[in-house]
């Protein structure tokens, strides 16, 4: 908003004299000061930001749901090649924005295709609730850059609640390991209890709603061996799919060589 100041002043002065008869009054009056020139104020840029649920597809036709946190870190899920219904990895890392571009240097990869964990650095540009299209690229190997495109799910925007997850998953792990089945359930207090179907892994553990989107802090401590983790405990990040009653939940390892990644459904 621009504020003119306007400032006038009239200054009236009267002045009078007798003597032999003869007379003469003055009546002066200052001229109005000039209104000084208004200084344009310049349009704040916008607060361009990449927080959001984003979903999208690679150009190699891999089905991408990316949960960007409003601190900058971030959980890619990406499927196999032409099949949505499989995961075959997860990007992970933080990131910062800077105009319209979200950048990352410290990204890992964690392949479930035998790659193993790549490092990884993304790219991308966005529009605030709108879209969030870039590349990724591996500094370190010979992977090739893939770009990618999505858009914001306003499913972002619904709130959080225990009530929402309670309740018994059926589903698979998947660590470096190898994939599994697995059965996890949580209370209506967000306690975690899971077994391995397989391996008879136990794992025991805290899932929190966050305050900032959806999404949920997860805190999983596994059991001893033959866990892959034994006594071990991981924190990371999980989404609930209402839609599809499908919860996703991501725990890299605290150098982040390594991780778990569940997926599962409850009735």
């Amino acid at each position: 908003m621009k504020k003119t100041i306007i400032s006038l002043s009239v200054i009236l002065a009267a002045c009078g004299g007798g003597g032999g008869g003869n007379s003469a009054s003055t009546l002066s009056a200052a001229a109005p000061t000039a209104s000084p020139t208004a200084i344009p104020t310049s349009t704040p840029a916008p607060n361009i930001s990449a927080a959001g649920l984003w979903k999208g597809v690679s150009d190699v036709n891999r089905t991408l749901t990316g949960l960007i946190l409003p601190n900058g870190s971030f959980y890619v899920l990406y499927s196999r090649r032409n099949n949505a219904n499989i995961i075959a990895g997860v990007v992970q890392g933080n990131g910062s924005i800077s105009g319209n571009t979200f950048t990352s240097s410290n990204a890992k990869d964690f392949n479930l295709e035998g790659a193993g964990v790549l490092d990884a650095k993304i790219t991308s540009t966005v529009v605030t609730k709108g879209s969030f299209n870039g590349s990724v690229s591996y500094p370190t190997s010979s992977y090739a850059t893939s770009t990618y495109s999505s858009s914001y799910s306003t499913d972002f925007e619904v709130s959080p609640s225990l009530a929402t997850v309670t309740g018994t998953y059926a589903g698979d792990v998947t660590t470096s390991a190898g994939t599994e089945g697995a059965n996890v359930s949580i209370s209506n207090s967000g306690v975690i209890n899971g077994t391995g179907t397989t391996t008879g892994c136990t794992i025991t553990g805290n899932i929190t709603p966050r305050t900032d989107s959806n999404a949920y802090d997860v805190s999983l401590k596994f059991g001893a061996s033959p866990c892959l983790f034994p006594n071990q405990t991981l924190t990371g990040i999980s989404y609930f799919d209402a839609s599809q009653k499908r919860l996703y939940a991501v725990a890299p390892n605290a150098t982040r060589t390594d991780g778990v990644l569940f997926v599962g459904t409850k009735p």
